[in-house]
Order: C-alpha cells, then sequence, then structure tokens
C-alpha cells in the first residue's frame, strides 16, 4: 500500500495541487476531507460502478454546487477541478474509488462563522487555541480516523496507491491516533486545558452550551 498526502490551500484563491496530483499519481483510492454520505460508511456512490459506468451527470451536479459554494470561499472551486480530472482518469479505463471521511455539514458549518475559535486559521497551533475549538477537531478528527480505518483495511486496498486529500494538519492528527491508545490520544488533545480530564470533559463540553458540538461530541463519545 503506497499513501501520499497533498494539501490544499484554503484561501482567497484556487489551489491545483491536489487536481494535479490526480493525473499524475493515477491513484486507486482518493480520500477527501469532506462529509460523508453516511455516517455509517465512508464510500461514494460512484465506487458502485464499473469504470465506464460512473454516473457522470452526478458529478456535473456536484460541481455545479461547488461552483455555488465557492462564490462565498474561493477555495472550495479547486474540487471542480479535482473531480474533473478523476472523471479523465475514468475515461482513460483507470478506476478511482473515492470516499468522503469527515464529519457530517451540519458540525462542518460551524466553524464557518468568523466568531469561530481558529477561524480560518491556515496553520492551527496548539497553544492559545480555546477547548471549544480542539472539542471540535477532537469530534471531526475522531469520525474521520474511524473512517480511514475502515478504508485501509479494505483487503483489495492492500497493494494499491492512496491518494490523502486531508490538509496536514488533520493528516499528522490522524497518524498519531492510528498509532497510540486512547489515553495518549486523549493527552495529545486536552493536556492543555488543566481544568479538564476524563472524568469531567462531558460536563465541560456542556457547558460550552452548543447543542450541535454537544449532539457529535455524544456521538463519538469512546471511539479512539
Amino acid at each position: 500500500m503506497e499513501i501520499k498526502q497533498y494539501d490544499c490551500f484554503e484561501g482567497e484563491s484556487v489551489d491545483l495541487t491536489q487536481a494535479e496530483a490526480v493525473l499524475r499519481e493515477k491513484p486507486d483510492v482518493i480520500i477527501l476531507e469532506a462529509p460523508a454520505d453516511s455516517e455509517k460508511d465512508p464510500s461514494t456512490i460512484f465506487n458502485n460502478y464499473e469504470v465506464y459506468e460512473k454516473p457522470i451527470e452526478m458529478v456535473l451536479e456536484y460541481q455545479k454546487n461547488l461552483r455555488e459554494s465557492s462564490s462565498k470561499f474561493k477555495w472550495v472551486e479547486s474540487d471542480i477541478f479535482l473531480y474533473e480530472n478523476i472523471v479523465k482518469l475514468w475515461k482513460e479505463g483507470h478506476n478511482v474509488d473515492i470516499y468522503r471521511v469527515d464529519a457530517p455539514a451540519e458540525l462542518l458549518k460551524l466553524s464557518t462563522d468568523s466568531t469561530w475559535p481558529g477561524y480560518r486559521m491556515t496553520e492551527p497551533l496548539r497553544k492559545g487555541v480555546e477547548f471549544k475549538w480542539w472539542v471540535y477537531v477532537y469530534i471531526r478528527e475522531t469520525i474521520m480516523t474511524k473512517n480511514i480505518r475502515f478504508i485501509l483495511e479494505v483487503p483489495r486496498y492492500s497493494d494499491r496507491k492512496i491518494l490523502i486529500f486531508l490538509q496536514k494538519f488533520h493528516w499528522d492528527n490522524v497518524r498519531f491516533r492510528l498509532e497510540n491508545n486512547e489515553d495518549d490520544i486523549f493527552s495529545y488533545y486536552f493536556s492543555d486545558f488543566k481544568d479538564v480530564n476524563k472524568i469531567n470533559i462531558n460536563d465541560k463540553v456542556q457547558e460550552l452550551e452548543n447543542d450541535i458540538l454537544y449532539k457529535y461530541w455524544n456521538k463519538v463519545k469512546g471511539l479512539s
């Protein structure tokens, strides 16, 4: 199994790094930092079709939605070119399975508020970021880790090339989680908050008074 990670700069311009990597690397699997279609399965509907039978019209519809979103967040337009190049590989007979491994859109929308701690940070730092932000990141990366572990354990991918299109910050954290135990993971995220421990953290999250955050915190509790 060959795994490579590529960033996409989330700023006020289009970044073709990931799109260009698709044509250069010709991967068998692409893992996207995007909400999964199902909380139980990170696979996309495209994986259900043979390479020459992919529902291209669904890609076009998705690209249309991306164009609409890019009016607010310009970097989203980068994914239009990403999908365009995936389709090119399909048309050449090279199959690419696509997975979306992030948390549901309901949770992700929290961080699109300019008042959210760490809003649009290009280099998230451990020091000085609020507890609420780290709870949010913990929830997202718990879901990412569960989904990526599932993908990496698919037998047919054991000798395939996988491209990880998570931001490096997320991928570094997910790799740590894949290789460490529950206590180390808890310390990794929350050791800077001296008044937070494994016994009281549920109460601390509830005290944030954010119903969506608390909803998904309860969904991922107990997952490492």
